[in-house]
């Protein structure tokens, strides 16, 4: 029994082995048959575009091209004149920064002696610090704001076109 056993499953085995390798050709020849059937697709499709078809998106490209050119240009013109203020409102910047520099190193040389001032020295040095923005007054507009006594609570610049 045990030859017509191994026999037996060895005649199994065979065709279990022959069926699953008839399987496996069919499945690969319909795979074949598919990729033949898309490539003929895709063949035909691109039979149908025709040069035209091809040209016509170009031109639209090169239309929307030459729209962002024409649009970039104008920008250029409207920012060149934004560009010239700017440079303009950057300078004054600087002159208030130098006028501040120039308050600050007066400010350190005279700041122990501010706490023992009297009015008429204090006044004085509200002279020189309204000197110094006097300067800016060529290239915008300083508003000195004071109180009831007429001590400076707060000085204010405006270049010139604002």
């Amino acid at each position: 029994m045990t030859n017509e056993w191994i026999f037996l499953t060895q005649l199994i085995s065979l065709f279990t082995y022959v069926g699953i390798s008839l399987g496996l050709y069919a499945l690969l020849v319909k795979q074949k048959d598919a990729t033949i059937e898309f490539l003929k697709t895709q063949l035909e499709a691109s039979k149908e575009e025709k040069p035209d078809v091809v040209l016509k998106q170009l031109n639209e490209r090169v239309q929307i091209a030459r729209a962002e050119m024409e649009r970039l240009s104008k920008d250029k013109e409207t920012l060149t004149g934004m560009t010239e203020r700017a440079y303009q409102y950057i300078d004054a910047l600087e002159r208030v920064v130098t006028a501040d520099a120039e308050l600050i190193k007066l400010h350190e040389t005279q700041r122990e002696e501010m706490h023992a001032l009297t009015r008429e020295q204090f006044e004085s040095f509200t002279r020189e610090v309204l000197d110094i923005f006097g300067k800016l007054d060529e290239s915008g507009t300083v508003l000195v704001h004071k109180d009831a006594e007429g001590v400076v609570q707060k000085v204010t610049f405006t270049p010139k076109g604002e």
